[in-house]
Order: structure tokens, then sequence, then C-alpha cells
């Protein structure tokens, strides 16, 4: 078939996720928001039991950021992270033609560097295969976040990144138009017979760099 066909892809999660055995998930009104609450009722000052399977020597296998730190006590990871840079931040009305509320923009820099130092102890033995991306995880998972900060924080800020962090728990949904017979280009909708739909699965392949 010649000609663009317009491609519509959406990220859907693959399967439910769990509901925790210690309760539901909650959200609560803030001073300046919304607030998505763990099951655990939880501050910004975690300790993670089991967050590494090997032994290493503890003060080597510290982060350090400008919003984030992590100790060891053990396989126990201590982490503390700066209230400011996840507290819910008031909406900001936008003028215009209609009438729309926004979000200011964050700075959330200071994860992905964290995220990297992470990885790098993973190198250096203070964590097992895989381990620094389950803590980055558990550390999202347990924190009171606003509910857009901890999809970006889990998963990516498109918009400012221009990417996705996809895993296994997402699919990719392609929908293309089906031209009528005789058509070689889509011009209008009267061109289109129907849809066809298309999911595809995200497997991890290799390792990441």
């Amino acid at each position: 078939m010649r000609g663009t066909l317009a491609l519509a892809l959406a990220l859907l999660p693959a399967c439910a996720v769990r509901q925790s055995t210690l309760g539901p998930w909650r959200l609560q009104s803030a001073r300046e928001g919304l607030m998505l609450l763990p099951p655990r009722i939880s501050t910004t000052a975690l300790e993670l039991k089991n967050a590494r399977s090997v032994h290493a020597p503890d003060t080597r296998c510290e982060v350090s950021g400008s919003r984030i730190q992590l100790t060891w006590k053990g396989r126990t990871a201590r982490v503390t992270v700066d209230e400011r840079a996840v507290a819910a931040a008031p909406a900001i009305a936008l003028n215009g033609p209609q009438a729309a509320v926004g979000e200011q923009v964050r700075d959330l820099s200071w994860w992905p560097d964290f995220r990297q130092q992470l990885a790098r102890r993973e190198q250096q033995g203070c964590l097992a295969h895989g381990e620094a991306e389950l803590l980055a995880g558990r550390i999202v998972q347990n924190l009171p976040l606003p509910p857009m900060l901890a999809y970006k924080l889990r998963y990516g800020d498109y918009l400012m990144d221009g990417y996705l962090d996809l895993g296994p728990k997402f699919a990719l949904k392609s929908v293309s138009p089906l031209l009528k017979p005789g058509v070689e280009k889509y011009h209008a909708l009267a061109d289109v017979a129907g849809y066809e739909t298309v999911y595809y699965d995200v497997s991890r392949v290799g390792t990441a760099v």
C-alpha cells in the first residue's frame, strides 16, 4: 500500500498491577494538589530491607545526589529524598480560548543521575545483576508522590526527554487506517474503509549499555 498512513501509538499496561497485601493505594488531597500514597505509610526517608543480595562495603556503595541520598546497613537500603523535589506542585491556570490547568515544569535531572550512579554501583559489585533497576522501582513505589510525578520517575518524562522507559509490563498498540479499494493515498475520512489494530508485547533483549 503506497502513501503515508497515520500511525497511532499508545502505551498500554500488559498486565494489571497486583494489589499489595498491605492495602490499596490511595489518592489524598494535599495543600497544593493530589498525592498518591503507597499501601504502607511512608515518608521521604525509607528503609528498604533485602534491597541487595550481595555483601559489599557499605561506604563504597553509598550514593549522594543533589536530591537523594542512599546509604546501606548490610542489605537494607536507607534512602532519603528532599521533600521539595517530590512535593505536589501548585496548578497553573492557562488562559486562552479554552480554559485549562497545567503543571509547572520540574527539574527531574536528579533522578536519572541517581539511577546512573546505581548502575555504576552494580557494575562495581555493590548490587547483583538487575538489582539497581529493582531498587529504583522500589523507591518510587514506596514514596508518597503526585500521580504524574510517580509516572515520570518510573517511566521517564517524554515531553522533556523525548523517550519513555519501556519494560515488559508494557505493550505497544498500533492503529492504521485501511484504504478503500482503488484509493492509493489518504486524503479524507471518506478514503478509509476501516482500521487495523496490532498489539506488540515488549520484551527485554540483551543487556542495556
